[in-house]
């Protein structure tokens, strides 16, 4: 999905009426984003690979390993050998079910069973339509349902890749209209690292909302340094990726 920045009407409220930048703008469309990237990330990858090798914290519950297309299911308990990306140890399960087209391919749907991390509850809750291999993982924004403050638009489309160090790296955008507000997101490369209890570690988004007469605008960078902390135009803001 291409996304077009509002430069115009951007220029135009500048002129106008309110800019607002930095730590101002709301983070919860982002964070809710991310969260759900992250994991959408994670079960779908779990099931394929428990498909056809042993891995922590899964049952296969309908196999499909031969005579493709076949339908398959896997559940996966969460806990200390199976950590969220992010918030860590959680408790709960995830049935992830689907049609796999080969043994690397597959078209999946999810959902979340009482999963909590501490007393906070995930962001997200069920997805459908989601196009998953091994290493990757592809949906959008209207075949996912999350909770809390902030919905994932149905105009998104969200990528996840996954490397030999089991590191997720999400990308993606996503534009919303209604009732004269406009808002866009566009994240890049954010790093989520397993060997980090306080992730993201790297990567950037943008963020945009005009309402009415008013516009706020922020460039957000993700630190390195597993500090789980990031700064908006370089002040820095708190980052809360749970169901508010």
């Amino acid at each position: 999905m291409t996304i077009r920045w509002l430069v115009a009407p951007t220029l135009a409220v500048a002129l106008a009426g309110c800019i607002r930048m930095g730590s101002a703008v709301d983070m919860r469309p982002m964070e809710a984003a991310i969260a759900t990237a992250a994991s959408l990330g994670q079960s779908s990858t779990l099931a394929m690979n428990a498909m056809t090798q042993t891995t922590a914290c899964t049952q296969v519950t309908q196999a499909c390993t031969a005579n493709f297309p076949c339908t398959g299911g896997v559940t996966i308990t969460l806990g200390s050998d199976c950590p969220l990306p992010i918030g860590g140890t959680a408790t709960g399960t995830v049935s992830v079910t689907g049609s796999w087209s080969s043994a690397t391919a597959a078209k999946l749907s999810t959902t979340y069973t009482n999963v909590v991390a501490g007393t906070r509850n995930t962001v997200f809750v069920s997805a459908t339509n989601v196009t998953a291999t091994p290493t990757s993982v592809s949906y959008v924004g209207q075949d996912v349902r999350v909770q809390g403050a902030a919905a994932l638009a149905a105009q998104s489309s969200w990528d996840v890749s996954i490397d030999t160090m089991l590191r997720y790296t999400i990308s993606g955008t996503q534009q919303a209209a209604g009732g004269g507000n406009t808002s866009q997101l566009h994240v890049s490369d954010v790093i989520l690292d397993p060997a980090c209890a306080l992730n993201p570690v790297g990567g950037s988004a943008t963020i945009q909302d005009v309402s009415g007469f008013s516009v706020s605008t922020a460039h957000v960078a993700f630190h390195s340094a597993c500090d789980g902390k990031a700064e908006a135009d370089g002040a820095p803001v708190k980052l809360d990726f749970f169901a508010m």
